[in-house]
Parts: C-alpha cells; sequence; structure tokens
C-alpha cells in the first residue's frame, strides 16, 4: 500500500478534503471517524464540528441549486458538469474558510467538456481514497440500490460507464467510469496529494490505518491513539447500525431501508456466482493484483 508521505506536503491554501470512493467503499464510515475525532480533539459540538468541519457530497443538488442560484432541473448533465467546479469554488468563497473541510466524493476523477476537472485541485486540499475488493462491491451496491438481482450490478461494474444519480434525484449524475478506472483516476493524478487506504485493512486494523489517515491529514491530536480508539469506538460499524435505526427508521438512503448492512470482507461468496465472480474479476484483474486482492493463482483473497 501507499507508504506515508511527510505531515507537511499538504497545500495551505485549499480547504476541500475529499472522502473519495466507488459507491459502498466505506467513505461514509470514514466520515463517521473523523466527525467522531474531531469531536473528541477540539471539544466541539457534534453540532459545530458539522458546521465548523463538513460540508454535503460533492454531487449534492440543493448545494448546486442555492450556491450558484441556477435550477439544475432546467440544465442537461454536460450543462451541469461545467458548471460543477465553480459550485466548489463558491462554496470556497461563501464560508471563506481555509479548511479543512471534509465532503464525500463518488464521481471519477474526470474533466468536463471544457477541459475541468469536476474536483478541481485549485481549491483541495487533500483526499482519501477508500478502495474495496469489487467483489464485495457489487453485492453491497446491489443490496443498498436495490437492483432486482445482483447480476445487474455485475453487468455494470463490468460493461461501460457506470452512471448514478441524475434525473430528478437528490443527487446530480455522477460518471464512475468503471472500478477499475475510478481507482486508477484518483490515485494517479497529481493535483490532489492523496492517500489510499483499503477497506479491507480498515477492518483488520483501524488504529493503524485511521491513525495513518489523520496524520496524513495534518489533524491535530494525530498522534493521540487514545483519541483514535475512542474515535474508532464512536464510530463502529454496531453504533451506526444503532444510529441508524433510531434516527432514519427507513434507511439513510438505502431503497432497501438499511444502508449498514454487514460491513464484511468477503460477503461476496455467499451471494455471487461463479461466473458472476469470474466476469468482475476478469475485467478488473490487473487493478485488482495490483492491490493484492487476487493471490499468486489469481484467486481472490477475501
Amino acid at each position: 500500500m501507499q507508504a506515508k508521505p511527510p505531515v507537511n506536503h499538504l497545500p495551505p491554501y485549499a480547504p476541500f478534503v475529499w472522502i473519495a470512493s466507488f459507491p459502498k467503499s466505506g467513505n461514509t464510515w470514514f466520515l463517521n471517524f473523523l466527525h467522531a475525532f474531531l469531536r473528541h480533539s477540539t471539544g466541539l459540538s457534534d453540532s459545530e464540528v458539522s458546521a465548523t468541519y463538513f460540508t454535503t457530497i460533492a454531487s449534492d443538488r440543493k448545494q448546486f441549486d442555492n450556491r450558484l442560484g441556477v435550477p439544475s432541473a432546467d440544465l442537461t448533465s454536460d450543462e451541469i458538469d461545467l458548471l460543477r467546479p465553480q459550485l466548489h469554488r463558491a462554496v470556497v468563497k461563501d464560508l471563506a474558510t481555509d479548511g479543512p473541510l471534509f465532503a464525500k466524493a463518488h464521481d471519477a476523477y474526470i474533466k468536463n467538456s471544457a477541459g475541468d476537472y469536476l474536483i478541481p485541485p485549485d481549491v483541495s486540499r487533500a483526499a482519501i481514497y477508500l478502495v474495496r475488493n469489487p467483489l464485495d462491491v457489487a453485492v453491497s451496491f446491489h443490496f443498498y440500490s436495490g437492483t432486482d438481482n445482483v447480476g445487474d450490478l455485475v453487468d455494470q461494474m463490468t460493461e461501460g460507464d457506470h452512471i448514478i444519480g441524475g434525473n430528478e434525484l437528490p443527487q446530480l449524475q455522477q460518471n464512475l467510469v468503471n472500478w477499475s478506472e475510478h481507482y486508477l483516476g484518483w490515485t494517479t493524478q497529481t493535483g490532489i496529494p492523496t492517500l489510499i487506504v483499503r477497506y479491507e485493512d480498515l477492518l483488520d486494523a483501524p488504529a493503524l490505518w485511521f491513525g495513518r489517515s489523520v496524520e496524513f491529514l495534518a489533524l491535530d491530536g494525530a498522534e493521540d491513539i487514545d483519541l483514535i480508539n475512542k474515535a474508532i469506538e464512536d464510530s463502529n460499524f454496531e453504533r451506526m447500525q444503532k444510529n441508524e435505526a433510531i434516527y432514519y427508521p427507513h434507511g439513510m438512503w438505502s431503497k432497501t431501508g438499511q444502508f449498514y448492512r454487514k460491513g464484511k470482507a468477503g460477503d461476496w461468496r455467499n451471494h455471487l456466482t461463479e461466473a458472476q465472480a469470474s466476469r468482475i474479476i476478469e475485467t478488473h484483474r490487473d487493478v485488482m493484483t495490483q492491490l493484492d486482492y487476487l493471490d499468486e493463482t489469481g484467486a481472490p483473497r477475501f
């Protein structure tokens, strides 16, 4: 995995820190950890932490309409993409902050038709890129999105551009390209300092990898293992499930009524056929090998 860079590597003038991933790869969990960590390290209340350090997902339709004063419903997806970099610059101007300002992003790291990155480097301090075994992504995404069968997600992850959002949905259209290209786009770009974190490593060694992440982000308290462990406990999967049941009894955003379903590695073995798993592996073999998701024989490790 990517080595830790020195903590003075981040541009001091740009506020946005993107918690980026292909959907169902752990960035909501990571944001919960960050929220808990900042609450403990700053002494601020939950609402104060939210107001000071966090903004909405990059593709939020309401923010687009309100910040830019342009009704997205009247625009094509291409016209929206032309304006999306200006949205993030408007957020920086309106909030007058030098950050960090944490935001979730599922968009691939791509340019619009004018050649401007949808996630503009000029307002970006850093990114944490969460990556997860695509076999588990397909299953988790299937249950989240309520597709008729998991084969529909296998098709989407192995054929052409994968689009989510858009139309009249709360989130604007996001082009995920495909799982491999999404990973490569974010992790080979040089405009935004980026730390790669595997979902499976967060499960296996949370203190190590959450600790590396807050050190990478140069957050106050990053050297305090007690703070890190408290934040991990506050954001563990069981607690997130419990909070979802209390505050979102019909699910946060899931069509199936549960956003936090299992959070395990290897659940794909219970849901994918051998042929479906093989399709995903053949499509994404190079990146899966690079990320050590496949062993020396080409079989899945998880």
